[in-house]
């Protein structure tokens, strides 16, 4: 993410989309539809919010759109036909976005229309972004709708009494993302500029300030604020909390700075603490208050104007301004809003109390019913909270409301565990219907057939079940599924897909090679055509690397459902228009994307069609591709070139899933498939310190023992890894060292390759002890090389890797077992085993050793072709001399590494795809990939590492 601090933020801020165009001739003639105000659903105390005309399941905006001849209904989730009177069957209701819809009826009948003439502001307004205090000067000229909103947004506040506003300054955003986006930036300005900044909220939390803070490259993330420096922590405290709906307090006052997200503190949830409150940042948007979210329009409070007048800019390089008409919409609901309060009994807070309590009564009902599911949050927001209690659903809560035809947000996004999951309740009222009937469904409470639509109810061809079923919902594959090295595992999957007696038998197939491109894109075509929406929704929400099998940009949904059409065929031209411009560059690339594509083809095959499906396919297809056998390889192109760069995207993408069949099996033995238990019960371990060294020995493929050294400082940040025998073709592209020392250097940009100059003798280090004095005693002495300008350097990556040199050295990484393995001292230890998760790129086999008395690492195991074991010894926690991380002086640093950089032939022998050798090929001067011990050090920054990088 090299872009400026606000362009990253500017990538989360969503467009304004606004229809609110009408001119006043059309208002004043067009027939008002029906509204569903006036009818009572059958679900007892509760409003429909639809159309009548649209069977209260759609809405019609016919004043608002009809001069754009859109004149039909516009269906709720899951419903269809030009009534919207049909159901679809294969649709899963989207709960994850925070909505309330179930507010709009109070507005039915009240004055909040709106008329945009031709000439309404068709200027730039000339109203600032932000507001003073009113006992202060006020901005001069504005216009008077912001002047009007700056105050019904300050009298509403005063009269609910939930803040005193007298003392603040007023800022508009276009919704509380954006707000929250600015003020993370402000955070890091003024007095807090040139540091790391962290960013912490309580657990759970809402997703968006994790996601933040990732994406700013001024912020960090930390789990725990007691573990940075208080004046470089940000906290931010949602109140109620989302998604739990608990009333939260700062735990860090000392903080630098406090941001607190007020957008629920509204008396209509029954959990909000109203009696007047301030706080230093107070954020609050229209969504959440009145359910209006597509007009995007938030507002903060902010006490410092300084602070005030950063986040003012930041919002102004992103969008200028909300929007003339959302400000007009924002004025008129909140005059609404707060005349109402003139008479209580019919106020919009009494209403919008009134039903969210009606659908909390049958929630509550219904979960009263069972004990397999807990509502474990405040059970009166918008949000149900909710903890599987069966220790069969707790490793994936979400999966058995997948099932029920619900997509649910996991616990994970919020901080939380895989035994939680969070849906919201205030969506429109066909939707909580269909909800409710589909809880009751799950419960038990109804047969499955009465879950009108439900998933799970799917009949024929489509449904996914039995050992279909199995099979979806099984992460790591079975050992008959696996093998020990790429060749022997496609073989194996292979073997699977011809087998006389297995349930591909009826198929014909053929090796990839006697496919071209265009022959697997219609392929492609033909399969999404025949393929079950059901599997989708299951790797979706597991985030599972099968989700991927027709392309990245086919997942995609609509009201809850695979988009089938449309949108996605779109997609899928535009993706298959690629790999055709890709594969006619040359035979080489043209191989390169076949291969991704016959990968591609046999997950499609295998794992989105039914059985049934299946047999039908191989009746109407004439043959389906086998897996290559051949793993592709990029060193012998110009990773520099984009048509490379394209294909090496390609290929990666469409073999995310082959290290889930590559077992372990350095150890000589059958490889077993390694499960990991529910990581709710893993053990934790300690942080790293926030300074140490280490003394480790380096064990490679080729047999060689290497003496080495690791120095650690999340202060500078920095990482040094010294070699006292540099193990040749270690990295591709690295020179070559003939012998001698080499040292890797990390940075917060980039890593670094140091070695010294052939005049200087080869000698090897100094004992680990004397490395450690010399370290103590702040010298480079312990490194064995000159940092002068005669001292070889390269650059072996060149990207942001601030957020790598952090001390949660497990981020990601899922806890297997416990087992015995041996230290750098030869002495037996009693250790936990973790390896890496599905967001890390080391492959299967990966191993962290952690000393289960002290916490410490004490061996690191790579069983793949790069084969390196680290044995570690104890730590010395003590300060690292910052000179330890400084690189020579020269500008050869800034030049990338390549393999002739150490003095070999340029016309030297590299290996093709095939294995055989070819005389005379340069070697390319492009990234490469790291090999996976290194992908761990910087585990932060895989994505980046799997593509070539210039």
């Amino acid at each position: 993410f090299n872009f400026p601090a606000m362009m990253v933020f500017g990538r989360l801020m969503p467009l304004m989309a606004l229809a609110l165009t009408v001119g006043a001739a059309m208002l004043a003639t067009a027939p008002l539809p029906t509204r569903g105000a006036n009818v009572h659903s059958a679900v007892a105390g509760m409003v429909a919010d639809g159309d009548a005309a649209c069977s209260y399941n759609g809405a019609m905006y016919s004043i608002e759109e009809s001069d754009l001849n859109i004149t039909g209904c516009q269906c709720f989730q899951c419903y269809t036909g030009s009534a919207c009177e049909s159901l679809q069957p294969d649709c899963a209701i989207e709960t994850r976005v925070a909505e309330a819809a179930l507010f709009a009826p109070w507005f039915e009948g009240r004055d909040i229309n709106i008329t945009v003439t031709p000439e309404y502001h068709t200027e730039y307004m000339r109203s600032p972004r932000m507001f003073p205090p009113p006992s202060q000067p006020q901005p001069d000229p504005v216009d008077e709708l912001s002047v009007y909103l700056n105050s019904v947004i300050r009298k509403l506040h005063a009269r609910v009494g939930n803040i005193d506003t007298s003392d603040y300054t007023l800022l508009l955003g276009a919704g509380g993302v954006q707000l929250i986006d600015a003020a993370l930036y402000a955070c890091t300005q003024g007095s807090n500029k040139g540091k790391q900044m962290h960013v912490y909220a309580q657990k759970p939390y809402y997703p968006h300030f994790h996601f933040a803070s990732q994406l700013n490259p001024l912020t960090q993330w930390v789990d725990d604020g007691s573990t940075v420096p208080s004046d470089t922590l940000i906290e931010i405290v949602t109140s109620p909390n989302n998604p739990d709906g608990r009333n939260a307090q700062a735990m860090y006052p000392n903080a630098a700075a406090t941001i607190t997200d007020y957008v629920y503190r509204w008396p209509h949830y029954a959990r909000a603490n109203t009696s007047l409150h301030n706080e230093d940042i107070m954020l609050f948007s229209l969504s959440k208050l009145a359910g209006y979210s597509a007009s995007r329009i938030g507002w903060a409070f902010v006490k410092n104007a300084t602070l005030a007048a950063t986040m003012s800019n930041y919002m102004f390089l992103q969008s200028t301004a909300p929007a003339v008409e959302a400000q007009l919409r924002a004025a008129k609901v909140l005059h609404q809003i707060e005349s109402s309060l003139d008479t209580p009994s019919t106020s919009f807070f009494t209403y919008a109390r009134t039903q969210l309590n009606a659908r909390w009564t049958q929630l509550q009902s219904a979960f009263a019913k069972q004990q397999r599911f807990a509502l474990v949050g405040g059970q009166d927001n918008l949000f149900m909270w909710i903890k599987c209690q069966d220790a069969a659903d707790a490793s994936n809560c979400a999966l058995p409301f997948i099932n029920a035809g619900i997509m649910t947000e996991t616990g994970v996004t919020y901080g939380s565990d895989t035994a939680h999951v969070r849906i919201c309740i205030g969506h429109h009222d066909s939707t909580f219907k269909l909800l409710l009937t589909r809880l009751h469904a799950l419960f038990g409470h109804t047969s499955q057939r009465d879950a009108d639509g439900r998933m799970g109810s799917v009949s024929g061809d489509d449904a996914v079940a039995g050992s279909d079923l199995k099979r979806a919902v099984t992460v790591v594959p079975r050992p008959q599924f696996q093998a020990a090295t790429f060749a022997s595992m496609t073989s194996t999957l292979n073997s699977h897909l011809q087998s006389a007696d297995g349930q591909h038998a009826s198929a014909r197939f053929e090796r990839c090679d006697a496919f071209t491109v265009s022959d697997l894109h219609t392929l492609q075509s033909t399969l999404r055509t025949l393929r079950s929406p059901e599997f989708q929704l299951i790797y979706a929400q597991a985030d599972d690397n099968r989700q991927f099998a027709f392309g990245r940009e086919s997942v995609r949904r609509t009201n809850g459902s695979v988009s089938e059409g449309g949108a996605a065929g779109l997609e899928e031209g535009q993706g298959q228009a690629e790999e055709a411009w890709v594969a006619g560059q040359s035979k080489r690339h043209h191989d390169i994307v076949r291969d991704a594509l016959c990968h591609r083809v046999v997950m499609q095959y295998v794992h989105h069609l039914t059985r049934p499906q299946r047999q039908h396919a191989a009746k109407t297809i004439d043959r389906l591709p086998l897996l290559p056998t051949a793993q592709q390889s990029f060193r012998d192109l110009d990773l520099n070139a984009d048509e490379t760069r394209k294909a090496a995207t390609i290929y990666t993408d469409a073999t995310k899933c082959i290290t889930c069949h590559i077992s372990d099996s350095s150890a000589g033995s059958t490889p077993s498939p390694e499960v990991a238990p529910n990581q709710s019960n893993a053990p934790t371990v300690p942080l790293w310190p926030t300074e140490f060294d280490v003394v480790f020995g380096l064990t490679t493929s080729t047999g060689t023992n290497v003496s080495s050294h690791m120095y650690f400082s999340s202060i500078v940040p920095g990482m040094h890894i010294h070699h006292d025998l540099c193990v040749e073709d270690f990295l591709p592209q690295l020179p070559s060292t003939k012998g001698k020392p080499c040292d890797f250097v990390f940075h917060a940009d980039g890593l670094w390759f140091i070695w010294p100059n052939s005049s200087k003798s080869a000698t090897q280090g100094d004992s680990p002890q004397a490395n450690a004095n010399a370290n103590a005693e702040g010298t480079n002495d312990h490194l064995n090389v000159d940092i002068s300008e005669d001292m070889n350097c390269c650059l072996v990556v060149k990207t942001n890797m601030s957020a790598n040199l952090g001390r949660d050295e497990l981020g990601g990484f899922l806890f297997l077992r416990n087992e015995t393995t041996f230290d750098y001292y030869g002495n037996k230890v009693d250790a936990e085993v973790w390896t890496n998760g599905p967001t890390l790129v080391p492959p299967a086999g990966f191993k962290i050793f952690i000393d289960r008395n002290t916490g410490e690492d004490v061996h690191y195991h790579n069983g793949g072709p790069y084969f390196l074991e680290w044995a570690l010894a104890k730590r010395n926690v003590r300060p690292q001399a910052p000179s330890t991380f400084v690189l020579p002086p020269t500008s050869a640093c800034n030049t990338l590494c390549s393999k002739k950089m150490g003095g070999q032939d340029e016309g030297h022998m590299v290996s093709d795809t095939n294995g055989s050798a070819k005389e005379g090929d340069k070697q390319s001067d492009g990234m490469g990939t790291l090999p996976p011990l290194h992908q761990h050090l910087v585990r932060r920054m895989h994505a980046a590492l799997a593509q070539p990088l210039n």
